[in-house]
C-alpha cells in the first residue's frame, strides 16, 4: 500500500517576502487600510531551515510555489540563483523524505506580463509555457501543480474586480479561464517530457445552496454557478490531468442567477465571513470520482483566532477524508492550508489560516494546538483520530447544487507514494460567482 501524504501548503507571495516586481506588490498599494505582504513569513530566507522544522514535526509533504517574477525578473532573461534557491529547496525535501508539491502559477504575475496584459495578452501561453519549460528543467519533483485555483483568478480579477487587474467583465472572466487552461495544457506537455512526473491543478471545488430554497431562481443561480464555477474548467483541460488538486474551504449561497453570499443570517462563520461544514466537504469528494484520476486535497483551512475552532474543523475534516478515501477512489494525500498565518490577499494580515503564528523573533515554527493534532494524524497516518469505519453516502441526482462532476478529464494513474471565532452571517450580493481570498 503507498504511502498518505500528510502535509501543509504555502504559496510564495503569501509568505516569502521581499517580492517586489509582480502585480499584486503594485496591486497592494490601492488597498486601503491593508498591510502589505512586506517582509512576510521570512520564508525565502529561512526556507531550508523551514524545510527540516516541517519534516521534523511528522509532516511528509510540503506544497509550495515558484515566485515567477524572481525566476524571470523580464522576458526571456532568467535568473539562475532564484532557480537554484527552489532547485535547493527540492533536494532538501528528497532528502528528508518530505514529498514536494510545486506550484507554478500561485496568482501572481510578473509586472513585465502583467503589463502587457497578463493572463489576458495574446502571448501568455508561450510565456508560462516557456517558464515551465526552463523550471521543469531544472527542479526535478514529482508531483507539480501548473495553476492554482483558476476560475478564482478568473472571477475575483476579471470579475469582481478586486484582485489586479480589476476587472469587471463576466466576458473578459470566461476569457481569462479559458487563457489559463490553453496555459495548463502547454504547461502540461513541457513538464510531462520528463518520465515519472505527475502534473495537475489545484481546483477550488464548492458546494452551492439556494439562498432561499423556495425561490426558483435562487435554485436555478445554484445550478448555474456550479455549473461554470466547478464544473466548466475541467472540460477546458480534459485529458491532461494525471490527478486533481481540491481546494476546499466552505459553502457558496447563490442569490438569483449570478449572485453570491457567504451566509445565511444567524449562522457561525469563521473570519473570512464563510459558513463550513465537513458534510459538504463529503459532497465535493464523492461528486469528483466522476473524474476518474486520483486525488489531492491541495488546500482546506480555516481563519479563526480560536485555535479550538481549528481543531474542530481539522478534525471534521480529515475524518471524512479517511471515511471516503477508501470508498470515493484514490485520494493520496491531505494539505492544510496554511503553514503559518500569512498575507491573505485584499484582507491582509487579519485571517489567520495557520497552524503556526507568523514567525517572530528566533522561532521559525511553534505549532499551536492544532498544529500538533495534525501533526500527530500525520505520524500515526490518521488512527489517532479514530474515525469510525464507513460513511453516509449521498444522492448524485443533480439536485439544487449540481449533482456530480462532469465528464472524466483525464487517464487515471496512481501516485508515486505511487471565525471570528464566533459571527453572525452577513450578506454581500455584488455579482460574483463565489467571493473568496486567494
Amino acid at each position: 500500500m503507498e504511502t498518505f501524504l500528510w502535509g501543509v501548503a504555502t504559496s510564495a507571495y503569501q509568505v516569502e517576502g521581499g517580492i517586489e516586481h509582480c502585480d499584486w506588490s503594485e496591486f497592494e498599494g490601492t488597498l486601503q487600510g491593508v498591510e502589505g505582504a512586506g517582509e512576510a513569513c521570512g520564508h525565502y530566507e529561512h526556507a531550508l531551515e523551514d524545510i527540516r522544522l516541517v519534516r521534523q514535526a511528522g509532516f511528509s509533504a510540503y506544497r509550495f510555489s515558484l515566485e515567477w517574477s524572481r525566476i524571470e525578473p523580464s522576458p526571456g532573461r532568467f535568473d539562475e540563483e532564484a532557480i537554484a534557491h527552489y532547485r535547493d529547496m527540492v533536494l532538501l525535501a528528497h532528502a528528508e523524505d518530505l514529498e514536494p508539491i510545486v506550484t507554478l502559477h500561485h496568482f501572481t504575475l510578473p509586472i513585465w506580463l502583467s503589463r502587457r496584459g497578463g493572463v489576458m495578452a495574446p502571448d501568455f501561453t508561450g510565456h508560462f509555457e516557456r517558464f515551465a519549460e526552463k523550471v521543469g528543467g531544472e527542479i526535478d519533483a514529482r508531483f507539480w501543480v501548473t495553476i492554482n485555483e483558476p476560475m478564482i483568478l478568473a472571477v475575483m480579477g476579471y470579475l469582481d474586480g478586486s484582485w489586479p487587474p480589476g476587472k469587471r467583465s463576466l466576458a473578459d472572466a470566461l476569457r481569462a479561464a479559458r487563457s489559463l487552461a490553453r496555459a495548463h495544457r502547454a504547461a502540461y506537455r513541457v513538464l510531462k517530457r520528463r518520465p515519472g512526473r505527475r502534473v495537475g491543478i489545484a481546483k477550488h471545488l464548492t458546494v452551492f445552496q439556494p439562498y432561499r430554497p423556495n425561490r426558483p431562481l435562487d435554485r436555478l443561480g445554484a445550478r448555474v454557478q456550479d455549473r461554470l464555477f466547478n464544473r466548466w474548467f475541467f472540460s477546458l483541460v480534459g485529458g491532461t490531468l494525471d490527478f486533481v488538486g481540491i481546494n476546499y474551504y466552505a459553502r457558496t449561497y447563490a442569490r438569483g442567477l449570478f449572485g453570491t453570499c457567504r451566509s445565511r443570517p444567524g449562522e457561525v462563520v469563521s473570519q473570512m465571513g464563510w459558513v463550513a461544514d465537513a458534510e459538504d466537504f463529503r459532497t465535493v469528494l464523492q461528486r469528483a470520482r466522476i473524474l476518474e484520476i486520483p486525488i489531492l486535497i491541495t488546500e482546506n483551512g480555516i481563519a479563526t483566532e480560536d485555535d479550538d475552532v481549528r481543531e474542530r474543523y481539522i478534525k471534521d475534516h480529515v475524518r471524512v477524508v479517511l471515511q471516503e478515501r477508501a470508498e470515493v477512489g484514490p485520494i493520496f494525500g491531505y494539505l492544510y492550508w496554511s503553514l503559518w498565518d500569512n498575507f491573505e490577499w485584499r484582507e491582509g494580515w487579519r485571517p489567520m489560516f495557520g497552524i503556526a503564528p507568523r514567525p517572530e523573533g528566533g522561532e521559525r515554527l511553534s505549532l499551536r494546538p492544532s498544529g500538533e493534532l495534525l501533526a500527530e494524524i500525520a505520524r500515526t497516518d490518521g488512527a489517532s483520530l479514530n474515525p469510525e469505519p464507513g460513511s453516509s453516502r449521498i444522492k448524485e441526482d443533480g439536485s439544487e447544487s449540481g449533482g456530480p462532476l462532469p465528464a472524466r478529464a483525464g487517464p487515471p494513474e496512481d501516485p508515486r507514494r505511487d471565525p471570528r471565532k464566533s459571527g453572525r452571517g452577513h450578506q454581500d450580493t455584488r455579482p460574483s460567482f463565489w467571493l473568496r481570498k486567494r
